[in-house]
């Protein structure tokens, strides 16, 4: 249903990006319970725990994956050597760390370094702030709220999200330019939609004819099983 599908969203797409099941930190939620709230779910503490051991346990390949990728990406920076995880290909290419894309599009992260780090985490038992030492990943770019360059450290689920965010672009660019070369008019895309207007009642730029396109298959990720949907009315709205 539309209401477990709500629910279960903030849970899948943050437990594969690594988000821990979260506390309350300087006023502010973290983790899964944070996330969920920024998206209007209204997960409690418990249950985001409770979600992010269930994935986990559930999807250990992606558990895993986070560890390959941190473990390539650092062997990288270090050596200067190329790896690979998965359709990913990482090598360093100064002052940059690319990771290329099965698309042949690269992705750019500057003066990128490995060091020593602490990591501050929430004992969700004891509500005890605690830290430990580890390799951190970071890269320079632009805070979030803002045009200042700062040092981001990230990690293997944040990468993966990178890497899941930059795939989907990439499926909907060929979809958009099949829709364009097809003769749609498309005036925008949202996310994952695209918009084309068109008379009402045409036969041939139709609904059906644009999720064809949308989902044909794609030459470097001929595998990836891809389905659309959508609908025709007089406004643009949230199916």
């Amino acid at each position: 249903t539309k209401s477990q599908r709500s629910d279960a969203k903030p849970a899948v797409l943050g437990g594969g990006y690594r988000l821990g099941g979260g506390a309350m930190m300087e006023g502010k939620k973290t983790g899964l319970w944070g996330y969920a709230e920024n998206m209007g779910i209204a997960l409690s503490k418990e249950d985001s725990h409770r979600s992010v051991k269930v994935f986990r346990a559930e999807y250990k390949e992606i558990v895993n994956a986070w560890y390959d990728y941190e473990d390539a990406i650092a062997h990288t920076i270090r050596t200067g050597r190329r790896t690979k995880v998965g359709p990913i290909r990482f090598r360093m290419e100064k002052p940059y760390l690319t990771a290329e894309l099965p698309s042949g599009r690269k992705l750019w992260y500057l003066h990128p370094r490995v060091r020593k780090g602490k990591i501050k985490w929430v004992d969700p038992k004891t509500n005890e702030t605690k830290t430990f030492e580890k390799d951190s990943i970071s890269y320079m770019g632009k805070q979030q709220n803002g045009k200042k360059w700062i040092r981001i450290h990230s990690h293997g689920g944040k990468f993966i999200e990178n890497f899941v965010q930059a795939i989907a672009r990439d499926i909907l660019r060929e979809g958009l330019l099949a829709a364009a070369d097809e003769g749609f008019n498309i005036v925008l895309h949202v996310h994952d939609e695209i918009v084309a207007e068109h008379k009402a009642g045409d036969n041939f730029f139709t609904q059906k004819r644009l999720e064809k396109l949308m989902s044909k298959k794609i030459a470097w990720c001929a595998d990836m099983p891809l389905g659309a949907a959508g609908y025709e009315g007089e406004i643009y709205r949230k199916d």
